[in-house]
């Protein structure tokens, strides 16, 4: 039985590392052209992508592991938060905002599948046999890819769960109460965001409530010293 050759993995990681430092300085390109023009725009890959892909490109079997870890992780937060959305956000709210901004929901569509296509490749192209078997002839331990699969499912319950408890918190009941007063009961009403911030004055309370109705949604910032 013919063996592998040792630099058998090479191509693989080298091929993994360029798709991510491509992937990563056009992020940046997007996140430059956003700010110049006063978008709103966030992303976790950019410099990250960048670095990972030029150990990617040097050989490096721990970064070839710590992406693998990463991307499993991720898939696993990404498929769990799509299913948890609707415990995170009212389902009349996602519709909202879809009817009121079709063009910035289907942007945010492709990008969260493009992303999501392209953790799933990384998963599976950094555990391909050869790379698998220069690990083993490197005497790297053998990770189990449920921990961080369990970890990514563990951040979305979390999620979950803080949220409900910020939705039946005293300062939430008292920010939709606020909004409402001033746009009636027209709307429906959501805590998108609540912060607290401690100083030698006192604490400031501040955040988002969004209203929404079939035609439209706004969003109402919030503040108060308690």
């Amino acid at each position: 039985m013919k063996q592998a050759e040792p630099s058998q993995h090479l191509p693989q990681l080298r091929y993994a590392g360029r798709v991510l430092v491509v992937i990563g300085l056009l992020d940046i390109l997007l996140m430059i052209v956003a700010v110049m023009n006063r978008v709103s725009y966030s992303s976790s890959l950019n410099i990250f992508a960048v670095i990972a892909g030029v150990f990617l490109m040097r050989g490096s079997l721990r970064a070839a592991s710590l992406v693998r870890w990463f991307a499993f992780f991720l898939v696993a937060a990404m498929g769990a938060g799509v299913l948890a959305l609707p415990f995170v956000q009212p389902l009349g709210l996602t519709w909202a905002r879809v009817h009121s901004q079709p063009g910035a929901s289907a942007m945010d569509g492709a990008f969260f599948l493009v992303v999501l296509a392209i953790m799933i490749w990384l998963a599976r192209s950094l555990g391909a046999p050869q790379i698998v078997a220069a690990r083993t002839r490197a005497g790297r331990p053998k990770r189990d890819m449920r921990i961080p699969s369990a970890l990514g499912v563990i951040l979305v319950v979390g999620l979950v769960l803080t949220s409900a408890a910020v939705q039946r918190s005293e300062s939430a009941a008292r920010a939709v109460h606020e909004a409402r007063l001033q746009l009636g009961d027209g709307y429906n009403y959501h805590v998108s965001s609540l912060n607290f911030r401690s100083g030698p004055d006192g604490t400031v309370v501040h955040g988002v409530v969004t209203a929404w109705r079939s035609d439209a949604v706004r969003d109402i910032p919030f503040r108060w010293r308690e």
